[in-house]
Protein backbone atom coordinates (compact mmCIF):
# COMPACT_ATOMS: atom_id res chain seq x y z
CA UNK A 1 0.00 0.00 0.00
CA UNK A 2 3.04 2.30 -0.07
CA UNK A 3 2.02 3.38 -3.60
CA UNK A 4 -1.38 4.43 -2.23
CA UNK A 5 0.29 6.33 0.61
CA UNK A 6 2.53 8.14 -1.88
CA UNK A 7 -0.45 9.01 -4.12
CA UNK A 8 -2.38 10.31 -1.11
CA UNK A 9 0.58 12.53 -0.12
CA UNK A 10 0.91 13.88 -3.67
CA UNK A 11 -2.87 14.41 -3.75
CA UNK A 12 -2.69 16.43 -0.52
CA UNK A 13 0.17 18.47 -1.97
CA UNK A 14 -1.84 19.15 -5.15
CA UNK A 15 -4.86 20.26 -3.09
CA UNK A 16 -2.71 22.71 -1.14
CA UNK A 17 -1.14 24.04 -4.35
CA UNK A 18 -4.59 24.67 -5.85
CA UNK A 19 -5.82 26.27 -2.62
CA UNK A 20 -2.78 28.58 -2.51
CA UNK A 21 -3.22 29.54 -6.18
CA UNK A 22 -6.93 30.25 -5.60
CA UNK A 23 -6.12 32.50 -2.63
CA UNK A 24 -3.37 34.27 -4.57
CA UNK A 25 -5.66 35.01 -7.54
CA UNK A 26 -8.93 35.80 -5.74
CA UNK A 27 -7.69 37.11 -2.40
CA UNK A 28 -10.28 34.87 -0.71
CA UNK A 29 -10.25 31.51 1.02
CA UNK A 30 -11.88 28.51 -0.63
CA UNK A 31 -15.66 28.68 -0.32
CA UNK A 32 -16.80 27.16 2.97
CA UNK A 33 -19.38 24.91 1.31
CA UNK A 34 -16.63 22.90 -0.41
CA UNK A 35 -16.52 19.66 1.53
CA UNK A 36 -14.84 17.18 -0.85
CA UNK A 37 -11.98 17.10 -3.30
CA UNK A 38 -11.75 14.39 -5.96
CA UNK A 39 -8.22 13.92 -7.26
CA UNK A 40 -7.78 12.03 -10.53
CA UNK A 41 -4.16 10.98 -10.56
CA UNK A 42 -2.44 10.17 -13.84
CA UNK A 43 1.18 9.80 -14.91
CA UNK A 44 1.64 13.40 -16.06
CA UNK A 45 -0.98 15.41 -14.18
CA UNK A 46 -3.62 15.48 -11.49
CA UNK A 47 -7.12 16.74 -12.23
CA UNK A 48 -8.83 18.03 -9.09
CA UNK A 49 -12.50 18.78 -8.54
CA UNK A 50 -13.51 20.70 -5.41
CA UNK A 51 -17.18 19.98 -4.70
CA UNK A 52 -20.07 20.60 -2.40
CA UNK A 53 -21.55 17.18 -1.69
CA UNK A 54 -20.70 13.78 -3.07
CA UNK A 55 -20.05 13.31 -6.79
CA UNK A 56 -21.37 9.75 -6.62
CA UNK A 57 -18.30 7.68 -7.47
CA UNK A 58 -17.50 6.59 -3.89
CA UNK A 59 -20.89 7.09 -2.23
CA UNK A 60 -24.37 7.90 -3.44
CA UNK A 61 -24.53 11.26 -5.24
CA UNK A 62 -25.72 14.10 -3.01
CA UNK A 63 -28.99 15.73 -4.04
CA UNK A 64 -27.32 19.14 -3.61
CA UNK A 65 -24.04 18.14 -5.34
CA UNK A 66 -22.24 21.00 -7.08
CA UNK A 67 -18.83 21.13 -8.73
CA UNK A 68 -17.28 24.40 -7.50
CA UNK A 69 -13.62 24.61 -8.55
CA UNK A 70 -11.47 22.59 -10.95
CA UNK A 71 -7.70 22.60 -10.98
CA UNK A 72 -5.05 20.84 -13.05
CA UNK A 73 -1.61 20.20 -11.59
CA UNK A 74 1.12 19.12 -13.99
CA UNK A 75 3.68 16.79 -12.43
CA UNK A 76 6.69 17.46 -14.64
CA UNK A 77 9.23 18.95 -14.51
CA UNK A 78 7.93 19.87 -11.04
CA UNK A 79 4.40 19.97 -9.63
CA UNK A 80 2.69 23.20 -10.70
CA UNK A 81 -0.85 24.50 -11.12
CA UNK A 82 -1.56 24.89 -14.82
CA UNK A 83 -5.28 25.60 -14.94
CA UNK A 84 -7.75 26.85 -12.34
CA UNK A 85 -11.47 27.50 -12.83
CA UNK A 86 -14.36 28.45 -10.61
CA UNK A 87 -17.48 27.29 -12.39
CA UNK A 88 -17.25 28.72 -15.91
CA UNK A 89 -14.84 31.49 -14.83
CA UNK A 90 -11.19 30.93 -15.83
CA UNK A 91 -8.93 32.09 -13.01
CA UNK A 92 -5.71 30.76 -14.54
CA UNK A 93 -5.52 29.40 -18.07
CA UNK A 94 -3.05 26.70 -18.99
CA UNK A 95 -0.30 27.58 -21.45
CA UNK A 96 -0.41 23.93 -22.50
CA UNK A 97 -3.40 22.27 -24.13
CA UNK A 98 -5.07 19.93 -21.64
CA UNK A 99 -6.43 16.86 -23.39
CA UNK A 100 -8.92 15.24 -21.01
CA UNK A 101 -9.72 12.49 -23.51
CA UNK A 102 -6.10 11.31 -23.67
CA UNK A 103 -5.68 11.73 -19.92
CA UNK A 104 -8.61 9.41 -19.20
CA UNK A 105 -7.40 6.77 -21.69
CA UNK A 106 -4.65 5.79 -19.24
CA UNK A 107 -5.16 4.12 -15.87
CA UNK A 108 -6.31 6.84 -13.48
CA UNK A 109 -6.56 6.57 -9.73
CA UNK A 110 -9.39 8.48 -8.09
CA UNK A 111 -8.74 9.74 -4.58
CA UNK A 112 -11.36 11.19 -2.27
CA UNK A 113 -10.45 13.83 0.30
CA UNK A 114 -13.04 15.22 2.73
CA UNK A 115 -12.92 18.48 4.65
CA UNK A 116 -11.83 18.08 8.23
CA UNK A 117 -11.75 21.56 9.76
CA UNK A 118 -9.51 23.76 7.61
CA UNK A 119 -7.80 20.78 5.92
CA UNK A 120 -8.80 18.02 3.54
CA UNK A 121 -8.16 14.48 4.77
CA UNK A 122 -7.56 11.46 2.56
CA UNK A 123 -10.52 9.11 2.78
CA UNK A 124 -10.45 6.53 -0.01
CA UNK A 125 -8.92 5.52 -3.34
CA UNK A 126 -10.04 3.44 -6.32
CA UNK A 127 -9.26 2.99 -9.98
CA UNK A 128 -11.34 5.57 -11.84
CA UNK A 129 -14.15 4.22 -14.01
CA UNK A 130 -16.19 6.40 -16.36
CA UNK A 131 -19.00 3.84 -15.91
CA UNK A 132 -19.58 5.13 -12.37
CA UNK A 133 -20.11 8.66 -13.77
CA UNK A 134 -22.26 7.49 -16.70
CA UNK A 135 -24.49 5.54 -14.28
CA UNK A 136 -25.45 8.77 -12.53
Amino acid sequence: MSGGFKLANHGSEAIEMCRAEYIKITGAALPLDIDNVYVHAGKTMFALLFTHGDLGTFRERSKDYRARISCYVFLRPTMQVQDLREGPKILKASATMIDDASFYEEKIYELLFSRSGPQFTFEDMQIFSIDRINAL
